[in-house]
């Protein structure tokens, strides 16, 4: 559609992001959980239907980027905001 090479847009994001194109998703998805989790309209949703939301279909690759991106695990950044799930 574009008429670019994939690995021309891989390179431009490596160049640009200093990630790689699945590292700059991860991040996203995790930065997104983050933001969503303090919004009471997700409060009566589990972590692993909110990791779900932001697009994990994987628990154990959740937890990984996660932590990876955020530190620690979600439990923590839910009980430091005072968020009930």
């Amino acid at each position: 559609m574009l008429n670019v090479q994939v690995d021309d847009i891989k390179n431009y994001i490596k160049n640009i992001y200093g990630v790689s194109f699945d590292e700059l998703i991860d991040k996203n998805r995790i930065e997104y959980f983050v933001q969503i989790a303090k919004y009471p309209k997700y409060n009566n949703l589990t972590i692993e239907a909110l990791a779900e939301e932001v697009g994990y279909s994987s628990r154990s690759s959740f937890y990984k980027s996660f932590k990876r991106y955020h530190g620690g695990n979600p439990s923590d950044l839910i009980a430091a905001h005072n968020i009930s799930i």
